[in-house]
């Protein structure tokens, strides 16, 4: 292997392979960003987590199509949280995801409860996308962070097996 991060990718990928968690290491402290006043209230109020591509076009100092936002917690709690926010804020809604606008931005909230940031972020099936904003920061793993700065694209093994490659869809 050239260097450790090549080995610790494909000792991942292994893992994921067999069907084992890969243990990650902790999160790291990556980079200071500002995400916009209209989506503060959600993280700050309601304890969400904005994660995902969002995370990774302010880093990149581009306006984000979207802002994915994700719950740590109980269920009790966020079923009443979401509750509250749809009586605010109309939108749309499928099984997966609650939509609706704030001013000009498009926010989903992602219909899955967590238990802890780290959950988020593993569940990305791009390794560079696993990046969250916790306090001002954007936190990933060492791994994402140096797919983030190579931009170097590894898909989560686990994900592959939902992928539709028939010849309908182009």
């Amino acid at each position: 292997y050239k260097n450790t991060f090549e080995k610790e990718l494909l000792i991942y990928n292994l893992y994921q392979n067999l069907g084992f968690k890969y243990q990650f290491y902790d999160l790291i402290k990556y980079n200071e960003i500002n995400i916009p006043f209209e989506i503060l209230p959600f993280i700050e109020n309601y304890g969400f987590y904005l994660a995902g591509g969002a995370v990774i076009d302010l880093l990149g100092g581009s306006k984000p199509n979207d802002y994915d936002l994700f719950f740590v917690g109980n269920v009790n709690n966020f079923i009443n949280i979401l509750q509250n926010i749809r009586k605010i804020y109309k939108g749309r809604e499928n099984r997966y995801v609650y939509t609706f606008y704030v001013e000009n931005h498009k926010i989903q909230i992602i219909k899955r409860v967590y238990q802890h940031p780290k959950q988020i972020i593993s569940s990305f099936d791009m390794d560079i996308c696993r990046f969250i904003y916790m306090d001002g920061f954007a936190y990933s793993f060492k791994h994402s962070i140096k797919c983030f700065e190579e931009k170097i694209f590894f898909i989560n093994s686990l994900h592959i097996q939902y992928l539709d490659i028939s010849d309908n869809h182009i």
